[in-house]
């Protein structure tokens, strides 16, 4: 991660909007990837939820 957006995602206000849901990586041999955050007010289903991506070097965390 970038530090400009790692310092956006530790913001406060960034923080009291989006919640982290998982990472995807999309480029394996080049180290790549996704960071997946949600508004915090979006209720995402099981059905949602399974569907996250999944596939060589994806990393999950996802909220419930």
């Amino acid at each position: 991660m970038d530090p400009v957006h790692f310092k956006m995602m530790k913001s406060p206000e960034f923080g009291a909007l989006y919640k982290f849901l998982g990472t995807v990586r999309y480029l394996w041999y080049d180290d790549r990837g996704y960071w997946i955050f949600v508004p915090k007010q979006l209720t995402l289903t099981k059905d949602q939820l399974s569907k996250f991506p999944l596939g060589i070097g994806t990393m999950r965390r996802i909220e419930r």
